[in-house]
């Protein structure tokens, strides 16, 4: 067992929660050390930690700690694992401690001097560059994180999602779910390898697309016909170019029946962005947003009152939607009280982590909230 940074992402309190939800459902022992808004400190065993990464939404690196302070064995270890005569050297700091990134570096740049090997250093540099430099081999990326100095081990490429949106048939981005959502989600959900995950309201098939990639079986509902045409394109198309094995199947039908169209051993978790209503042009005044968000719970709590008849122990993961308002006021559905009325509750895996969490743009019209629900 060691200690490990992870650099979150811009969502921290989403990442965070995704790491922990993800090592308890792989049974992956851990103990969170120290966390803020910047990293979170776990003590892990020796995994595979590029797949760690690839599997993760919300964490941009993976460090491991070398040191408290600064150690001159630790910092030997890492100069003489060097290959070659010119490194560049990638530090970022996430310490208010400006006097030891001050005093790593010169540690750093006295050994490099005696040992003659030139070198460029430079500071907070972005995951893209990090890996376009192949810093991770042609040199070392550091992290400062409180006392902890860290080596980073893997980056996450963020080029990955451009060029899944790219690859896919048919996209609709002003209201699909972003794949690194969908990751982030999917994760939070616990759900396993082989198991089958249901998104009732799957338009496009976004979130069963990434689920399918990530090795679940998946389940959709949509009462779009064209959108479902396009979603098994979507799918097929995935399924074939990446050979994947495991099982996809779409419903053409009202999630509001679902009750009534599957049994509970049809699914293991439920992960799902349902319906917000059309696409907002204008911000609504508070009388539209008022009509929305009425018509929106008689979807929401149809929906929730079908499941209650056959949902177990299953956990669910979806977002519902805030409206802002031109009058500045914050208008939505009441998803405390349909959840409450049809016999579900909101679960909190992470103490420091309040659930429903907000996601969200500040330049969007719409704030999401991600809820984790569970059967009473």
């Amino acid at each position: 067992m060691q200690e490990y940074i992870f650099v979150l992402g811009r969502d921290p309190k989403l990442s965070l929660l995704e790491i922990v939800s993800y090592l308890r459902s792989m049974e992956i022992p851990f103990k969170l050390r120290d966390h803020n808004r910047d990293a979170a400190v776990f003590f892990l065993p020796d995994i595979n930690f590029n797949e760690l990464i690839d599997r993760l939404g919300g964490t941009i690196k993976i460090c491991r700690v070398v040191c408290k302070g600064v150690d001159d064995k630790s910092i030997d270890d890492i100069i003489s694992s060097i290959m070659v005569n010119k490194v560049i050297i990638s530090v970022l700091s996430l310490s208010d401690f400006s006097n030891l990134k001050d005093k790593l570096l010169y540690n750093i740049k006295g050994k490099l001097r005696n040992q003659d090997i030139k070198f460029i250093i430079k500071s907070d540099m972005q995951p893209s560059k990090l890996i376009r430099l192949d810093i991770l081999k042609k040199g070392f990326d550091l992290v400062i994180f409180k006392d902890f100095i860290a080596q980073t081990i893997c980056i996450s490429n963020p080029k990955f999602y451009e060029k899944r949106d790219k690859q896919r048939p048919n996209n609709d981005f002003l209201r699909g779910t972003s794949i690194r959502l969908s990751k982030i989600l999917l994760n939070i959900s616990g759900i396993k390898k082989g198991d089958t995950v249901l998104d009732p309201f799957c338009g496009l098939g976004i979130i069963i697309e990434e689920g399918l990639s990530l090795g679940f079986n998946v389940l959709g509902l949509e009462i779009d016909s064209n959108a479902i045409k396009k979603a098994n394109q979507n799918l097929s198309y995935f399924s074939l170019r990446y050979k994947l094995k495991n099982s996809f199947r779409i419903i053409n039908a009202d999630s509001r029946k679902v009750g009534q169209l599957l049994k509970a051993s049809d699914f293991n978790s439920i992960v799902s962005e349902p319906y917000f209503g059309p696409y907002i042009k204008k911000t609504y005044t508070v009388t539209q947003a008022k009509e929305l968000s009425l018509e929106l719970e008689r979807l929401y709590n149809t929906f929730f009152s079908s499941l209650a008849k056959i949902i177990r122990k299953q956990n669910i993961v979806m977002i519902f939607p805030q409206f802002k308002t031109t009058q500045g006021i914050i208008i939505g559905p009441d998803i405390k009280k349909i959840l409450h009325s049809n016999g579900f509750i909101i679960n909190r895996p992470l103490d420091t982590v309040d659930i429903p969490l907000e996601y969200y743009n500040p330049n969007s019209k719409i704030i999401r909230k991600i809820y984790i629900i569970n059967k009473n």
